[in-house]
């Protein structure tokens, strides 16, 4: 495992120790930066709060990854926020380490779905099939 993640550290696919985070993000941005018709994103910097990857144009992008329903928290998104800390979401969802989906929606589709989690007190997303069929389908495993 040590060996693993300091040969995706050093290929550099991943940058903390989140390997699931951190594959999320890669696997999102290269999907966007393999096709055409999508906006080119870069990783924003390691410490930006609430945004993951930056798009050629200037739009800030949340990414999350999940094996389930659920996203992980928005650690630094404080409760009742309404000023947008990104402009858009993007959840990976991965079935057995393989990308299964890319879904995107707004922050204002974020807004109108987010719960909160407990204990934390901190909101995460949740996926069912009402939401997911809100979200714009960026790609999909055939």
């Amino acid at each position: 495992y040590p060996d693993l993640i300091t040969e995706l550290k050093k290929r550099g696919i991943i940058r903390t120790n989140n390997i699931v985070g951190e594959l999320g993000e890669y696997y999102a941005v290269k999907i966007f930066n393999e096709t055409t018709n999508l906006p080119k994103l870069q990783m924003a910097p390691p410490s930006t709060e609430n945004v993951d990857a930056l798009s050629t144009k200037g739009k800030r992008y949340a990414i999350k990854s999940t094996s389930s329903s659920n996203t992980g928290v928005f650690a630094s998104i404080a409760i009742d926020q309404q000023d947008p800390s990104f402009e858009y979401l993007l959840v990976l969802r991965w079935d057995n380490y393989q990308v299964k989906t890319l879904l995107q929606f707004s922050w204002e589709q974020f807004v109108q779905y987010r719960k909160i989690k407990r204990p934390e007190n901190k909101y995460h997303f949740s996926l069912n099939k009402k939401i997911i069929s809100q979200a714009e389908i960026i790609y999909t495993a055939e």
